[in-house]
């Protein structure tokens, strides 16, 4: 009697572990779906709120979700953008120098004239 009662009761404790895992299954991939064609805030939303669910970061997710929502062509562009100020980020960082020595240089020079 004991056994028979707790293989009925491991047969319902399965039965509602399935009926939650296929709930949250059908919730997650309604989320992807608002993701994939809702453009970039409900992609962000729904990619942070995925994140947060599965108990990651959920920046991350919404960025990743903002990006999943883009076109082809604005990620390449994105990309382009990112690899072009990573090329030119030192090529500022030393013309502002520069352009910092020569104020210094102009401004002892004219304060040195006068005195």
């Amino acid at each position: 009697m004991t056994s028979s009662l707790w293989k009925l009761g491991n047969a319902l404790v399965d039965r509602g572990l399935r009926a939650a895992l296929t709930g949250v299954d059908r919730l997650s991939e309604k989320f992807e779906d608002v993701t994939r064609r809702g453009g970039l805030l409900p992609a962000a939303a729904g990619g942070g709120l995925a994140a947060f669910v599965a108990g990651r970061n959920p920046i991350w997710g919404a960025v990743r979700g903002m990006i999943t929502g883009t076109s082809t062509t604005t990620k390449v562009l994105v990309v382009l953008a990112i690899v072009l100020a990573l090329v030119l980020g030192p090529v500022v960082l030393v013309l502002l120098l520069l352009t910092l020595i020569v104020v210094a240089v102009v401004v002892a020079v004219r304060s040195g004239a006068g005195a």
